[in-house]
């Protein structure tokens, strides 16, 4: 009977911690989700300005500086 009680307790703990490193992974897919929706809205705002004169010319300026 003690045998039972032993591999009762070691399925818990393996249902335990399969819970813990799902919950883990639920986690890390949440926080990738956020920092992709920053990156593709950080994206945006690169492209709306590099639409901007002032900013092109400034770009422009860096590399012909960088080139010499």
């Amino acid at each position: 009977m003690s045998k039972f009680v032993l591999l009762k307790t070691k399925a818990m703990t393996t249902q335990e911690e399969f819970a813990k490193h799902q919950a883990i992974q639920e986690r890390m897919v949440s926080i990738a989700q956020k920092m992709l929706a920053n990156k593709k809205a950080l994206q945006k705002e690169i492209r709306e300005d590099l639409k901007n004169p002032l900013i092109k010319n400034a770009i422009e300026e860096l590399k012909k500086r960088n080139a010499n």
